[in-house]
């Protein structure tokens, strides 16, 4: 069984994840590949198409034409720098975890977090966080910022209330969306891999399907998204903007700390073993 790897189409500070996978992988039995279109599967760094990833797009295309799973590393969203996504086909809820059963005990102590209160505070302004929409993720039909005209207006249907608008770091703009909208900056945590500064004091974040609104509902805030998210299952819609209701977020937590593992647990190859439960190599 082999498996092929591009290692120079990775981002600059992934080598330690990288190389954790592949040490798992030789230690399952699957032979890494460097460059090759012809393996069993495939691992690419990231579903950004762009940047030292743009000829990614090409490699996830071949092989999934091919019916072939493609395992995708990717910065993590539960503690940036310390956690990594690790998946087959996908990065949002079309993608494969194996996170749903088998959890490991007292992972969310493990991993330093915890799931906060729920804290609706209807009287603060709406967020709405963008996303890159030069991602795999990004399966509107549009730009980021066409979907964030349409869902202000959808917005306005509502409510009046302010709304701030959070563009991605490397997605930013600055445009005048109308009355009562601000757009916000994002600004890079000095010391820290790629974490920006974000809290979560507003009645509500609606975000397409991106780590933001995993950060959302653990935070407490209530989320409205699209149904390809990983969050999907614990929203609320914009119609309940003004009376959000409490929803029992404890499991989809546990299962959500089984999307994203640490170096060491790559390496070691937990969720590989657990990935090849779910996923047909043969």
């Amino acid at each position: 069984m082999k498996i092929s790897y591009y290692e120079n189409q990775t981002a600059q500070k992934s080598e330690p994840v990288w190389q954790g996978f592949l040490t798992a992988c030789k230690k399952l039995g699957i032979e890494p590949v460097a460059d090759s279109l012809d393996c069993d599967c495939a691992l690419i760094w990231s579903v950004l198409w762009r940047g030292r990833m743009l000829k990614n797009q090409e490699i996830y295309n071949h092989y999934r034409s091919l019916g072939k799973p493609v395992f995708i590393l990717e910065v993590g969203s539960l503690i940036r720098g310390k956690t990594w996504k690790v998946s087959v086909n996908n990065i949002t809820q079309k993608g494969i975890y194996a996170h749903k059963e088998n959890h490991i005990p007292n992972r969310d102590k493990k991993l330093g977090l915890k799931l906060m209160d729920f804290r609706p505070n209807t009287n603060k302004p709406l967020m709405i966080a963008g996303q890159h929409d030069q991602s795999l993720q990004w399966t509107y039909n549009g730009t980021c910022r066409d979907w964030i005209r349409q869902k202000i207006r959808e917005i306005r249907k509502y409510t009046d209330k302010d709304i701030v608008v959070r563009p991605h770091p490397r997605n930013y703009f600055n445009e005048n969306f109308g009355v009562n909208v601000t757009v916000d900056t994002p600004i890079k945590i000095s010391g820290t891999y790629d974490r920006y500064n974000l809290n979560f004091d507003y009645s509500a974040v609606i975000n397409f399907n991106s780590g933001v609104g995993l950060q959302t509902i653990i935070g407490g805030c209530p989320l409205i998204c699209d149904e390809s998210s990983l969050a999907y299952e614990v929203s609320h819609m914009l119609s309940n903007l003004d009376r959000p209701s409490i929803i029992d977020r404890s499991w989809w937590f546990n299962s959500i700390l089984h999307t994203e593992w640490t170096i060491e647990e790559i390496s070691e190859g937990i969720p590989m073993k657990r990935l090849l439960s779910k996923v047909d190599l043969t």
